[in-house]
């Protein structure tokens, strides 16, 4: 069985070096702002300021950014040698990336 690590003097097992903390929150501040701009677009510019609008913003951008993004910050920042937690970042972070343009392509369709 082979764990990640390297051999140093003495036989121990020293980790080797994982990305920073730096990446993990830059994915999810990105994956955040999109799903922002992505409702602020909404609002703003393509429907009127209503309840409905902001709950249903609201509950999109929980769902990508707290069920994807969160997840991978925590499981990146604990264990930044993990794959999943990259993985989940990534994910938040492409399901958010076309937020912005969502309103207007959805009227567009409209029209």
């Amino acid at each position: 069985m082979t764990s990640i690590g390297s051999r140093v003097e003495g036989g121990s097992l020293q980790p080797q070096s994982a990305p920073t903390a730096g990446p993990a929150w830059a994915l999810w501040l990105a994956t955040f702002g999109c799903r922002a701009a992505g409702l602020a677009v909404a609002v703003a510019v393509v429907e009127p300021l209503a309840f409905d609008v902001l709950v249903r913003g609201a509950a999109d951008a929980l769902a990508f950014l707290l069920g994807f993004a969160t997840v991978g910050l925590i499981l990146a920042l604990r264990r930044p040698a993990n794959p999943i937690g990259w993985l989940y970042l990534a994910a938040g972070l492409a399901a958010s990336v076309t937020s912005p343009a969502d309103p207007w392509v959805g009227q567009l369709v409209r029209d």
